[in-house]
């Protein structure tokens, strides 16, 4: 995927701007709060690379924080095909550089579950600096204990606090930028509607409720409870906003890819759990989330508007 050209309907428009990077070959000529994804991209057009190169990295970042998730689970393949569907086949194609961002947030969900809150809270920063919207995933730092009152912790927000303004002050264009973005992010859906966002919700929904019915019973213990019922408080939070007002799709199915291990790492665990409450064999549950899977990815492509940008395939090496 990190090789295709061409696909998704926002592809043009992302090969468009990093092209106009090419020709100006300017790094500050483009305000942006995605600093990291602008060095890249300018130091790939310092050297005349394409832009597949740019999407190739954004997808390795993502399947790298993806499978940093799988290999917790006892059911990694199966958790993988959950995925699949929506997540890699669409959500990584055609945003790569939130992909990137979600990847780095999955990596540093890794080090939240083993209760190492520095490098989880490194990398959510860093992946902000891709895409700001991974500063919604900030709040699953929150935990019962008083780690986060240290004072290397007190320090390293002082820091932020300090930089962030000092950033703005010195180049008045970031404001912009960030007034921009706003508009964008949280005003586009007076726009354009996110079809098919519930379809997408549905299995954090599912996730969610089995984590709330019987955590212990899908291995999450200890801080684990604390991580996953600080993602259901944000999957509340993105409900109650779409309740206010379904102009708010686009923002809440943006922000629902940061819930990503509600949607697959409960549900993989029911066959496990539900052979040994039944006669059936764990494999046909297996073949049923499979199934599933499998049908949602047909049923996007036979009816999703946006399908066509998906064909014909094409890839940079053929």
């Amino acid at each position: 995927f990190g090789l295709a050209e061409g696909l998704g309907p926002d592809y043009g428009l992302l090969d468009k701007s990093y092209n106009l990077l090419i020709d100006e070959m300017n790094i500050f000529s483009q305000p942006s709060v995605s600093p990291i994804y602008l060095i890249f991209s300018s130091v790939a057009a310092n050297f005349g690379l394409p832009f597949v190169v740019i999407t190739f990295t954004c997808n390795f970042i993502f399947l790298v924080g993806l499978f940093s998730i799988l290999e917790t689970l006892p059911k990694p393949w199966i958790a993988l095909t959950l995925a699949y569907p929506y997540y890699i086949f669409v959500f990584s194609i055609n945003y790569p550089r939130q992909a990137a961002a979600l990847g780095l947030v999955l990596y540093g969900y890794k080090y939240l579950m083993k209760l190492q809150k520095l490098p989880a809270l490194i990398c959510i920063i860093a992946a902000s600096l891709i895409h700001v919207s991974a500063l919604f995933a900030l709040p699953v730092l929150l935990s019962p204990d008083r780690s986060l009152l240290s004072k290397r912790y007190l320090m390293f927000f002082s820091g932020l606090l300090v930089l962030l303004p000092a950033i703005a002050l010195t180049s008045p264009s970031y404001i912009h930028a960030i007034n921009s973005l706003i508009g964008n992010f949280f005003y586009s859906g007076n726009i354009y509607y996110s079809r098919g966002l519930w379809l997408r919700l549905l299995p954090i929904l599912l996730g969610s409720s089995l984590v709330l019915l019987k955590p212990s019973r899908y291995l999450i213990f200890g801080y684990q409870k604390v991580f996953y019922s600080t993602l259901i408080f944000l999957l509340s939070l993105l409900l109650i906003l779409l309740f206010i007002s379904p102009s708010f799709s686009t923002v809440v199915d943006r922000l629902s890819a940061y819930l990503l291990p509600l949607a697959i790492c409960p549900i993989a665990l029911v066959p496990k759990q539900f052979s040994g409450l039944s006669r059936i064999p764990s494999i046909y549950i297996n073949l049923i989330l499979i199934s599933l899977s499998w049908l949602t990815l047909i049923f996007w492509l036979a009816y999703s508007p946006y399908a066509y940008a998906w064909f014909p395939y094409k890839n940079f090496l053929f």
